[in-house]
């Protein structure tokens, strides 16, 4: 296992995370209170519309990184020129379409929130925040894929990380002088452009007789790029998942949609945060794994697997607890000053927690069917989830709102977090099911217990940013000491075996 390079990507991971959370609570408030709960609900509304424009990218980088990992462990060079020439290709191809589909959602999306924000404007504003997906399927994406599959994604990340806090920067500036939205958001698309410069620079630079252009036999494209379109069910599945409850809320809650989505999107924003550092560190990890499946190395692939899980368990402990007894005071410091919406909402508090613990627990798992590649046996399981996910949902928004567009969420993740855990023991790394329950199980009742001792000291004691920054820093530190002591003293010989590689990482 290349253990640096995996540390490098986990490093670069939280760092960037660090500066995503940075500027995702920051600048929102910021829209929310000098442009107003609509804007800022717009603004979310259209991410998500243009999450499922993405679809479009069909698999790509998912199956082509698949795809990758023999031609560079093994040094072939002609084999990885012609994998990238066909993802360029693919990419091209997926560009027009996006494009194509970009205009009808400009045209369609405008009548939805008819007489709620300003044609011209969220027009504007679609077309800026497709630029970087724009960007992305016309030069960034094949450039990402190769970084990915060599395990050095922490390149991307450290770009990322810089080009973020530059975008806070910017924006700030332009929202202090009270600029259009659309030009705040247009500077983030200059900046991501930016980024892809210095990325290709250095791809250029690192590999040897790298190129786009090997030539692509007609009809080949399947057996050059496995799984692609097993690849592209489950990425359906996942926008329609991470993604449908917000889309429900624009279009069925009629002329407070916009509103209703911008308090979604306040209660997503800390969900969002935690789930987007746990999936990057199973990003990061994937190619690890991929590699040691292609080159069979069952053993140390079972040991790596335990290490991750027992690690990964734990920090979901520790961050959920605290997510849920300092959520409520968030959203309400977060908000103060925003009169247009009602922003506290205690159960959707709750609802919100639940619903990022049963997302969070099958991360590890997940992590080892994509590494292996399992696409095409698992979509239909993934198909499950996106049913019971759409079905809950439409059902009971309409009666509950937000609240049961999330409850639809939370159920489908229980099915799907439970099924992963089952088939990664049946079918990946055999005999882990008992210790995975168990572990699942230990750190869920640490966590309850932490959250019923110290919730009943919050009411009323965090009233302003420095209480909260305080009362966080003593709860996570008291939830980390329990977790790390249940942790250590039911499975001490995983605790000496993780402490034992830390320090051997540290002495390289």
């Amino acid at each position: 296992m290349k253990s640096k390079q995996a540390l490098k990507n986990i490093f670069s991971v939280i760092l960037m995370q660090f500066a995503m959370a940075v500027s995702g609570f920051i600048l929102p408030h910021f829209f929310i209170t000098v442009y107003g709960s609509a804007i800022n609900g717009m603004i979310s509304s259209v991410t998500q519309f243009l999450s499922y424009l993405s679809l479009v990218e069909a698999g790509i980088s998912a199956a082509s990184v698949l795809g990758l990992y023999v031609p560079l462990a093994n040094g072939d060079i002609d084999e990885r020129n012609r994998m990238l020439s066909y993802t360029k290709k693919f990419y091209f191809h997926s560009g027009i379409l996006y494009t194509l589909l970009l205009v009808i959602l400009m045209i369609v999306y405008p009548i939805i929130v008819k007489g709620q924000a300003d044609s011209i404007t969220t027009r504007l504003m679609i077309l800026v925040l497709a630029g970087s997906n724009l960007v992305d399927y016309y030069v960034l994406g094949k450039y990402r894929v190769l970084l990915t599959a060599d395990q050095r994604l922490y390149v991307i990340n450290n770009v990322q990380t810089l080009g973020t806090f530059l975008n806070v920067a910017v924006s700030l500036l332009l929202i202090y002088f009270r600029e259009n939205v659309v030009i705040v958001k247009g500077a983030a698309t200059l900046i991501y452009v930016l980024r892809s410069v210095i990325v290709i620079v250095y791809v250029r630079r690192k590999y040897e007789r790298i190129s786009f252009d090997y030539p692509c036999e007609k009809g080949a494209a399947n057996n050059v790029i496995p799984q692609r379109w097993n690849a592209l069910f489950h990425q359906v599945v996942g926008v329609i998942c991470n993604n449908t409850d917000i889309v429900l809320i624009t279009i069925c809650l009629g002329a407070r949609s916009l509103i209703e989505a911008s308090v979604y999107y306040v209660y997503n924003l800390v969900n969002t945060t935690f789930s987007s550092l746990f999936n990057s560190l199973s990003n990061a990890l994937v190619p690890t794994f991929g590699e040691l499946f292609a080159l069979k190395k069952d053993e140390e692939l079972k040991r790596a697997y335990s290490t991750f899980e027992y690690i990964f368990l734990m920090c979901i402990a520790v961050l959920f607890s605290c997510m849920y007894m300092l959520f409520l005071p968030f959203v309400e410091i977060y908000t103060k000053g925003a009169t247009d919406a009602d922003y506290s909402r205690p159960l959707i508090a709750v609802l919100f927690v639940v619903m990022g613990v049963m997302q969070s627990i099958r991360i590890p798992s997940l992590t080892m069917i994509c590494a292996a590649g399992h696409y095409k046996q698992t979509q239909y399981r993934a198909l499950a989830e996106a049913i019971i996910n759409f079905t809950v949902s439409i059902v009971l928004i309409f009666k509950l709102g937000i609240a049961g567009a999330v409850i639809g969420t939370i159920c489908s993740y229980a099915y799907r977090t439970t099924d992963c855990i089952v088939y990664t023991s049946r079918h990946l790394v055999n005999g882990t099911l008992k210790k995975s329950l168990l572990r699942v199980l230990r750190n869920v009742l640490v966590s309850v217990v932490m959250c019923f001792v110290f919730s009943r000291f919050i009411n009323g004691n965090v009233a302003g940013w420095g209480s909260f920054v305080l009362y966080g820093i003593v709860y996570a530190a008291l939830t980390f000491v329990a977790v790390f002591a249940v942790n250590f003293l039911w499975e001490i010989n995983e605790m000496k075996l993780l402490l034992n590689k830390v320090k051997g990482i540290v002495r390289k």
